[in-house]
């Protein structure tokens, strides 16, 4: 049950970066985000960050425990970062359900998207099992 909880706190992180993270490029272009496009960017980052969770997040962190990348934060942000790239680009295909016209101009936020929300994903669940005794801080 402990773990189900961490999972929803991990997909509650990712999603507000992903919406803060839009926000922040939004101030230093010309452009704004309003509340509404926050609010809708975060609802929607919490469900594909939930389903790229378990779909690509909880294989990646298989293998890195299998490896014992777990123990490093800079490995799992790594593995956390190129996962999620490849998980973001996937889910757009899947999102847009497979219309390219729509899929390729925005192929480079959803990477993006993907990259931020498998680096706030290791370093969240990181945070939480630091209190582990398997966990070994270098």
């Amino acid at each position: 049950m402990v773990e189900i909880g961490r999972f929803v706190v991990t997909a509650l992180a990712v999603g507000l970066a992903i919406p803060t993270f839009f926000a922040m490029i939004s101030l230093f272009s010309s452009g704004s985000m309003g509340t509404e496009a926050f609010v809708g960017i975060g609802a929607i980052s919490y469900v594909l960050g939930s389903v790229g969770g378990i779909v690509f997040g909880l294989p990646a962190l298989w293998f890195s425990k299998r490896h014992q990348w777990d123990r490093d934060l800079r490995k799992l942000a790594a593995v956390g970062v190129a996962v999620g790239s490849v998980g973001g680009a996937l889910l757009s295909v899947l999102f847009w359900a497979g219309n390219l016209d729509i899929i390729i101009p925005g192929l480079v936020q959803w990477t993006v998207m993907g990259a931020t929300a498998g680096l706030v994903s290791a370093c969240v669940w990181f945070w939480l099992h630091s209190g582990d005794e398997e966990i070994v801080h270098a």
